[in-house]
């Protein structure tokens, strides 16, 4: 079976930059799904120039979330399996061909991923799961976790948490939703993680396999998803965390941020003043809707 007749490629955009463009040009001859989440009618015009023909677009009405983007695509995929790609990552097939290979080869790998780089520097974006990261016994303990982030592994590597840019994800292991509902944006690619590891199925992060990587350029750096990304990012690390509303820290933080918001906002420093604004408000939806997470 050829890599086309495998693979479907998955890519979720919200007010989505021209890089989208580079992925599609690389990869016109595998199948691919793309779901607007809103703000891209320009980039989605220059998709319909290029007459792609193995492009199918899902147009939704709002902004209903990554994961939720995602779960949606899927259940239209064929395929064995789903390449999630993010618009502002880029892989050739070759590499992508590589993290097919390691599935084909082990079942109980559920999710392959490349080794990420950013202007040519490994750039790590597998991780221990945020419980483990936080909990350092001792001065040596932390350092170990330190170098776990700046060394260049020299093979195939199995880890226990990958950033969601680019994820080769064996379809037929979910019999419901991949992506977990709750996360409208942030943390589901970890809570998915985390789910297979304490399943004892395996995220390998393939050594000889390569994608880049530019961190936040898939939506435009405008004020509307500023506030988006802050919003959801605290509202996200709450539920992942299960932080407990009536707890001295979350009470002190959601305060802080609210003073924040407007000693900012007196200094005309307004990217700071939104930032602190879409933290409070994050943590006010929580406590409003604590029973529904």
């Amino acid at each position: 079976m050829n890599l086309e007749e495998k693979i479907t490629i998955v890519i979720i955009i919200y007010y989505n930059s021209n890089n989208l463009l580079n992925n599609l040009n690389t990869l016109k001859n595998i199948k691919t799904i793309i779901v607007d989440n809103g703000g891209n009618d320009k980039i989605l015009k220059e998709i319909k120039k290029e007459n792609f023909i193995n492009i199918q677009i899902i147009h939704n009405k709002k902004n209903i979330g990554f994961g939720r983007a995602f779960n949606l695509a899927a259940k239209l995929v064929n395929t064995k399996y789903i390449l999630l790609l993010a618009p502002d990552s880029l892989i050739d097939i070759n590499n992508i061909n590589k993290l097919s290979d390691i599935l084909d080869q082990d079942e109980n790998c559920v999710i392959s991923v490349p080794k990420i780089y950013k202007n040519n520097t490994y750039k790590p974006e597998d991780r221990i799961i945020p419980e483990n990261e936080i909990d350092t016994k001792n001065y040596f303990d932390s350092e170990i976790k330190k170098k776990l982030f700046t060394t260049n592994p020299s093979g195939n590597l199995c880890i226990q948490c990958f950033l969601g840019s680019i994820m080769l994800i064996r379809k037929d292991y979910f019999k419901n939703e991949i992506f977990d509902e709750r996360y409208f944006l942030y943390f589901e690619d970890i809570e998915l993680c985390k789910n297979l590891w304490n399943k004892k199925k395996s995220i390998i992060m393939v050594n000889d396999s390569y994608a880049y990587h530019e961190q936040y350029g898939s939506v435009k750096k405008k004020m509307r998803t500023f506030f988006v990304i802050n919003y959801n990012f605290t509202l996200s690390k709450n539920i992942y965390f299960k932080k407990k509303i009536y707890s001295y820290l979350f009470i002190k933080d959601t305060i802080l941020f609210l003073i924040k918001t407007f000693i900012n906002l007196i200094l005309f420093k307004i990217n700071k003043s939104i930032k602190f604004f879409a933290r409070f408000m994050a943590n006010m939806n929580y406590i409003l809707n604590r029973s529904k997470f």
